[in-house]
């Protein structure tokens, strides 16, 4: 099994614990019906957030978001196209950047099909028929693994960051934080943003960049 998919028991075990979520609130809610509110726990938990994968990294010379959690880093476009080097995962400070991506979700304001490339290990939108330009081979993208769900459109949270944007040319995901630089596989030149304003997860302390 490739590190870029998490283990099929830590599924089972997400599973379980939505069902076991619901039965409870069954329980509470049937408790209520029949005037039993004071045997109903005023802690029961909130509903099941959606499963996301950690380990996605800012890179810091094409400003795309890659897998970062694997032992190759994909290929980074910032240098030339067919890319020869890899990813540079992004810091703040001594810190490095890490994100995580939501799947299978369909709540909240959001979009799906969102793919892992296995080229370049980039997340770029799989919703069309063509497929973007990969760094790769400048090629389509190639998907794989699990399909994403960005949030968009709404006010970032604390454990988010917003300025993310869909590439209308290498249909990649790249953030906005850093204008001017040169990291689209397609033209040479800067990321294009199109469509939705997206915010991605942060793994651990907020942040502002």
């Amino acid at each position: 099994m490739s590190s870029h998919q998490h283990g099929l028991d830590e599924q089972s075990r997400s599973i379980a614990i939505c069902r076991r979520e619901l039965l409870l609130r069954s329980a509470s809610l049937f408790a209520l019906t029949i005037g039993g509110a004071a045997l109903v726990d005023s802690a029961v938990s909130p509903a099941c957030a959606a499963p996301s994968q950690d380990n996605w990294g800012h890179c810091g010379n094409c400003n795309l978001l890659f897998f970062n959690g694997g032992q190759t880093k994909g290929r980074c476009p910032a240098f030339g196209v067919p890319a020869k080097n890899a990813h540079v995962a992004a810091k703040l400070g001594s810190t490095l950047k890490r994100y995580q991506v939501t799947y299978d979700d369909s709540t909240g304001s959001g979009q799906g099909d969102w793919r892992f490339c296995t080229k370049c290990s980039v997340l770029f939108f799989n919703g069309y028929p063509e497929k973007g330009v990969c760094a790769e081979d400048k090629g389509g993208h190639a998907a794989a693994g699990y399909n994403f769900f960005l949030y968009h459109d709404r006010s970032p949270s604390l454990d988010e960051e917003d300025g993310w944007r869909y590439c209308g040319n290498c249909h990649a995901l790249f953030t906005t934080k850093f204008p001017g630089a040169v990291g689209c596989p397609a033209t040479g030149k800067g990321h294009v943003a199109a469509g939705y304003k997206f915010v991605v997860g942060r793994k651990g302390a907020a942040s502002t960049l």
